[in-house]
């Protein structure tokens, strides 16, 4: 049973993981909560979750099925202000950082906030200007390895790297360029159009 209040789906009684991928795609959102027959909350399920769900599982659908492949990316002198600008105002949770036509890595918008609310951020503030914080290149954001994958990859192999490196998205490669970008999003959407794989 599913009760829709406004601005609020959830999930009650029989939970199945392909209704509620077809569920959170419907209705554009992250996460269901999942509710007893008095509408209590029991419990969550998130996109992560259904890309834990299709973890090394051969599912039989490559990444550039489900894949964006029109990617917008971010030059690595891009100031933090103007990536957070470009985030908010396109709605993305994450951009691929370039230099000279070189991937170098994601920038998410939670590592912009990690960014804001840590010391970090005010040791850059020499003058007192708090504009400096935000004029610093998002290159300086990257903090961890890059994790590609292969276009012609199973979403179980991708979902598996995913999950093993706990990140929600890793660019799309083919030979060496940038073809796509894919989210744990993508997963829900997978799932929900080919709803055999998982009961």
């Amino acid at each position: 049973m599913v009760f829709i209040a406004p601005m609020m789906v959830v999930v009650g009684g029989t939970v199945t993981t392909s209704g509620d991928a077809a569920l959170m795609y419907e209705k554009n959102v992250g996460g269901l909560p999942i509710v007893d027959e008095d509408t209590r909350i029991k419990g969550i399920i998130t996109e992560e979750d259904f890309v834990r769900s299709c973890r090394g599982m051969d599912t039989g659908l490559i990444v550039e099925s489900f894949m964006s492949p029109n990617v917008v990316t971010a030059p690595a002198q891009t100031t933090i202000e103007k990536m957070t600008r470009m985030i908010i105002q396109k709605g993305f949770r994450r951009m691929p950082v370039v230099q000279d036509g070189v991937l170098m890595g994601m920038v998410t918008a939670s590592d912009i906030m990690k960014y804001m609310g840590s010391g970090e951020a005010f040791e850059k503030v020499v003058t007192g200007d708090i504009g400096e914080v935000m004029n610093q290149p998002i290159k300086s954001l990257i903090k961890r390895s890059l994790i590609t994958i292969e276009k012609k990859m199973d979403l179980g192999q991708a979902a598996r790297k995913m999950i093993d490196n706990e990140i929600g998205s890793m660019p799309v490669m083919d030979r060496g360029s940038l073809a796509g970008i894919l989210t744990e999003r993508d997963f829900v959407r997978a799932l929900a159009e080919n709803r055999g794989i998982l009961p």
